[in-house]
């Protein structure tokens, strides 16, 4: 079924809106092309990330969530949007939502183009859980997928690679710019020397994440601890909080390396200032949107090296342009790509420009609302022009 050229409105159903979602969100709305409305719940369902919500009448439409057992939600209203007045629909691609399901099936039933925005495959699937998620998959006319990996996996499974369409992900890159101009260098010298109180030459390593076990931020002490054994002056600040915060300071005091906790923080300007004042991130876990966060900043991020387990974004880690990976769960190769990042003579090339070009080359709103626009459309191309000026939104 080829797509149909006459679109003009869209409808995008999500259990809900992240708040991180909204820049992206508003170049849809503000589309030339096509009118978009916004399905989902007003709150997220598991209540831990705020919700976006356009203020501007008529964009948003209320699809109640309701959980089941395990990761299954029902979410009610999309039978209505499923024969609603829309020529594409674009669901968030959860195979564990049955709502979704059969109102995609409905969808395709009476017409409707109909794409799932997934991160699609992080690693090939085997027995049932391959079937099923194929199957899922091939409901949809195409997938709006967050990497190169995943289009790579989809096309071993079979799948078209005019129905795989790479859009990468985003955060609010205007914005990250205007708080980033206005940071001076005094200040990011201020906050090195608050942090930085060993010998003259140390260096600054930042982690911003929730502290849970899934992040791996004992290897970070334990790599710490090795760079201190070798002379290197290294200290660490984490961002965030969360259950294994107790756990990661006895280890650290045990070991007696400089790990700063500061708790969770939520304010831009803070989490930028720490970013860019910092030589290196480090996401000893998989990394996800802290990748594009840190990037945005001009700051390089280290992480793990396999892509089985690791977030899509891992993919805008370039060693040696704007990174570095180390084996998976080894203390000494993390402690080996820190002290490469921070003091090797090719730091120097892993330069603030190269990590920003990045995100300015795809990881932006602007560019991924592009490729979803081409997506809607049927077009393999990223030259689609979405932008329709400002929207009030």
């Amino acid at each position: 079924m080829q797509p149909p050229t006459s679109i003009k409105r869209v409808a995008i159903v999500y259990h809900f809106f992240a708040h991180y979602r909204e820049a992206v969100l508003k170049e849809l709305l503000g589309a030339r092309e096509f009118e978009t409305t916004l399905v989902g719940d007003v709150a997220d369902p598991d209540g831990s990330i705020p919700a976006w919500i356009p203020s501007a009448p008529g964009l948003f439409v209320i699809a109640r969530c309701r959980k089941f057992v395990g990761r299954i939600l029902w979410q009610s209203g999309l039978l209505g949007v499923a024969l609603g007045n829309y020529e594409c629909i674009i669901f968030l691609g959860n195979a564990q939502w049955p709502a979704t399901w059969i109102a995609a099936v409905l969808a395709r039933l009476s017409g409707k183009r109909v794409l799932f925005w997934t991160h699609g495959w992080t690693h090939q699937d085997h027995g049932i859980v391959r079937y099923v998620r194929n199957a899922f998959y091939r409901i949809a006319h195409g997938l709006l997928l967050y990497g190169e990996r995943a289009r790579n996996i989809g096309i071993a499974n079979g799948f078209r690679r005019d129905r795989l369409y790479v859009i990468y992900n985003s955060l609010d890159y205007a914005e990250q710019k205007r708080i980033r101009s206005a940071i001076s260098h005094e200040r990011l010298l201020e906050i090195r020397s608050r942090y930085l109180t060993s010998a003259k030459g140390a260096s600054l390593v930042v982690c911003t994440a929730r502290i849970t076990a899934a992040c791996r931020f004992d290897l970070l002490i334990e790599a710490l601890a090795l760079l201190k054994n070798q002379g290197r002056e290294i200290a660490a600040v984490l961002v965030g909080d969360g259950p294994s915060r107790a756990t990661l300071e006895r280890q650290a005091s045990i070991a007696g390396v400089t790990l700063h906790f500061f708790g969770a923080c939520y304010k831009e300007e803070l989490l930028a200032e720490l970013l860019m004042a910092a030589d290196v991130c480090v996401s000893p876990g998989k990394v996800g949107l802290t990748a594009m966060h840190s990037l945005a900043y001009g700051t390089p991020v280290i992480t793990h090296d396999n892509p089985e387990h690791q977030g899509p974004e891992f993919e805008a880690v370039v060693p040696k342009v704007s990174g570095d990976f180390f084996r998976q769960g080894d203390a000494a190769d993390l402690a080996r790509a820190i002290n490469d990042c921070t003091s090797h003579p090719w730091r120097a090339e892993v330069s603030q420009q190269k990590c920003i070009d990045i995100i300015e080359s795809k990881y932006n709103p602007e560019f991924q609302a592009a490729m979803i626009a081409s997506a809607i459309f049927g077009r393999q191309d990223s030259a689609s022009n979405v932008r329709g000026g400002p929207c009030a939104v």
